[in-house]
């Protein structure tokens, strides 16, 4: 009996496998890679320490984000289109406010991902090198330069040059890893590279889902919502004040 479920997992487990593959041979070789990007729902970046967040998660279709409550460091934010809610903790409060990429750019998918569509590669590119690319040239590290300056909290220029970036891919053809690679200026800080490099990592998963999204979109939105209609009512009657006391 054990030796029958046993079979039978391991011709389940080829099935799935094949037909994972079998996905990923299917796909032409010309097809961008931005193409494959367009037609994910949802997605969600795993950042290092580096960032001011550890997790963002993305509904693309509706152009919403959130910081969700468990993460291990970053303030619980949403964003919902053009609406963005921030927690400053438990004893700071909150605010409601519209959004700006440059003001809150860890929320928007396009920090993480426009570095990879600009160097608009094909699916052939990714079987070519094994799916993983390496970038290089200078004026294509350019933009992955700027996306840490804006993004990070480790300090890029006058402490380090970007030399490279590794970018992995599934079999699927989409990114899910980005790794920085950095050049100490300073001899003294050459110590520092590597665990600055991990600090730099991002990563990207693809199984968040509808469920998940919501759930935890929901969680945060409610919340901070409701502690900003209480600072609005305690502001008003707050204001209300001098004239109640004529």
């Amino acid at each position: 009996m054990k030796k029958e479920r046993k079979w039978l997992c391991g011709i389940l487990a080829a099935v799935i496998l094949g037909n994972m593959t079998g996905c990923g041979e299917q796909i032409s070789g010309k097809t961008p890679v931005n193409r494959i990007l367009a037609e994910e729902s949802y997605i969600n970046v795993i950042l290092g320490e580096g960032y001011h967040q550890q997790e963002v998660r993305f509904d693309l279709k509706n152009d919403r984000a959130v910081i969700p409550k468990d993460v291990q460091w970053g303030m619980h934010s949403y964003r919902n289109g053009t609406e963005v809610g921030i927690s400053y903790g438990e004893s700071e409060g909150c605010e409601i406010y519209d959004s700006d990429p440059e003001v809150n750019p860890e929320l928007y998918e396009e920090s993480y991902l426009d570095s990879i569509r600009e160097l608009k590669l094909n699916v052939s590119d990714i079987r070519k090198n094994n799916y993983n690319i390496k970038v290089v040239k200078k004026k294509q590290l350019e933009a992955f330069e700027q996306e840490l300056a804006l993004m990070s909290g480790v300090v890029i220029k006058g402490e380090y040059e970007l030399t490279g970036v590794n970018i992995e891919f599934d079999r699927r053809f989409r990114p899910v890893k980005k790794t920085f690679r950095l050049q100490a200026l300073d001899e003294s800080q050459m110590h520092e590279e590597k665990k600055d490099e991990k600090k730099c990592i991002q990563e990207f998963g693809y199984n968040i889902g509808k469920v998940r999204f919501q759930t935890s979109y929901r969680d945060v939105e409610k919340k901070i919502q409701k502690e900003w209609k209480k600072i609005l009512e305690a502001e008003r009657t707050e204001a209300l004040l001098p004239y109640r006391n004529q």
